[in-house]
């Protein structure tokens, strides 16, 4: 069975787009080519991990916790496009940003786990408009990431999933 990878923009609700392309010529990955999710999960970047403790005040340990959590995101994100759209909570979506950073192990990183790219683009006024009137997919990220990986961290609460504003990550979302 092939999976299909999509080119098409899906919404995210933490105002990000998730695009699969492969910039050099669409195409079909079997399924049976993809990595497994262990794989993924064991894929390790220590300057990410430091970078993300740094930029979010967090102590190692809990870095680690949310790299890891990251890696579930966009492992969900790069095997099962015809389920998306799919919404990073806050803080998954602040460690991927980071993670973007590093563009070439980004690249590289996608490119061998799911092959293809997993872009992140900044919600545009139409895909605004289009989520306010329900015209997207309804969210099943949660429901996904629970299947696939059982109990989740607090990384994944979504308690400002309704911020309109950017949610970068110098600014409270709350408040």
């Amino acid at each position: 069975m092939m999976n299909t990878i999509y080119q098409n923009p899906v919404l995210t609700r933490d105002q990000s787009v998730i695009v699969l392309s492969n910039e050099r010529q669409e195409k079909s990955i079997p399924a049976s080519e993809m990595r497994g999710q262990q794989e993924v999960l064991d894929f390790e970047f220590p300057d990410l991990v430091t970078r993300i403790s740094k930029e979010m005040e967090l102590a190692n340990e809990e870095a680690q916790a949310l790299f890891k959590d990251m890696l579930r995101f966009l492992y969900m994100s790069g095997t099962h496009p015809d389920l998306r759209p799919f919404y990073p909570p806050p803080a998954i979506d602040e460690a991927w940003h980071t993670f973007l950073l590093f563009t070439r192990e980004y690249e590289k990183f996608c490119h061998k786990h799911f092959g293809s790219f997993i872009h992140h683009s900044p919600l545009t006024e139409a895909m605004r408009q289009a989520r306010a009137e329900g015209r997207t997919k309804p969210d099943c990220t949660l429901d996904l990431a629970k299947s696939l990986f059982g109990n989740l961290s607090g990384n994944w609460a979504k308690d400002t999933q309704d911020c309109e504003q950017s949610c970068a990550p110098s600014r409270d979302c709350n408040s």
